[in-house]
C-alpha cells in the first residue's frame, strides 16, 4: 500500500540521514578522523592563514583518550558541544584573566605600569 508524506521545505532531513548528530560523529563524518588524528584544511583568506591569497594552511590535530573534552563531548549531540565549547572558552578567559592579575600584583613586569605617576598626564 503506497504512502505519501509531504514535508515543509524548510524540514530538512538530509544531515540527520547522512551524519551521526554526535560530537564524534560529525568530525569523523566531516573532517575525515584517522587513527585518532583529524587534518582541517583553512583557506588562505581567513584570520590566522597563511601569507597569500590562494594559499591553504592545514592543522592536525589528536583526539582521543587524553582529551578530556573529546571524552566528555563525544558523544553528546553537536548543539550541545557548541555550548560546551563556550562555558570552557569561558572558563579560559577567567583563568587567564586571573593569572594575569596575580603576576600583575606579584612585581611582575606587569604590575611595574600605572603604579606610579599616572597623575602626571
Amino acid at each position: 500500500r503506497p504512502l505519501l508524506v509531504l514535508f515543509d521545505r524548510n524540514f530538512d532531513l538530509t544531515p540527520q540521514l547522512q551524519h551521526a548528530w554526535t560530537y564524534h560523529g560529525m568530525v569523523h563524518d566531516c573532517f575525515g578522523l584517522k587513527l585518532g588524528r583529524t587534518t582541517i584544511t583553512t583557506a588562505g583568506d581567513g584570520p590566522g592563514a597563511a601569507i597569500g591569497p590562494s594559499s591553504s594552511a592545514k592543522k592536525s590535530y589528536d583526539v582521543g583518550p587524553g582529551d578530556f573534552f573529546w571524552e566528555e563531548n563525544g558523544g553528546r549531540p553537536f548543539p550541545k558541544v557548541a555550548e560546551e565549547v563556550e562555558m570552557q572558552l569561558n572558563k579560559y578567559k577567567e583563568d587567564m584573566a586571573a593569572i594575569n592579575a596575580h603576576t600583575a600584583g606579584s612585581g611582575g613586569a606587569g604590575g611595574q605600569t600605572g603604579q606610579f605617576g599616572d597623575e602626571d598626564e
